[in-house]
């Protein structure tokens, strides 16, 4: 474990720690190819979160609660994300996806996020922005 992750781990349970390993797990072992960047105006003409699926995102946001709290707030160092625009979100991961440099945090959102579709990406967005 990481002296990153040490502090925010510490308080989880062995079941807690086993049901995210769980969920981690269930996105694959191979790191997903780079998107391929969409011309600007097809991206201003489709915001990013527009198809979200909140309840979907909902599932999938507990791996991200592990360092943004369990309803998005933000803990520590880690950012909230609760109320946040959903097209704002949605581009943040897609650049964590692709290794782009967003902020302090990019290492260690990238590869989080280097496993997430668009979909899920999309589904994410929409549930952080409902909260």
């Amino acid at each position: 474990m990481t002296s990153m992750m040490a502090p925010n781990a510490a308080g989880l349970s062995d079941a807690d720690i086993a049901n995210l390993a769980a969920h981690i797990a269930s996105f694959g072992g191979a790191a997903a190819a780079p998107a391929a960047e969409a011309p600007a105006a097809e991206a201003a003409a489709a915001p990013a979160a527009a198809a979200g699926d909140v309840a979907a995102g909902k599932a999938k946001f507990a791996a991200c609660a592990a360092c943004h709290g369990m309803n998005g707030e933000g803990q520590g160092m880690f950012p909230k994300v609760a109320g946040q625009s959903a097209d704002v979100l949605a581009d943040k991961l897609k650049k964590y996806r692709a290794g782009e440099t967003v902020g302090p945090m990019s290492a260690m959102m990238a590869p989080n996020a280097s496993g997430l579709s668009d979909a899920d990406i999309a589904d994410l967005s929409a549930y952080m922005a409902s909260l």
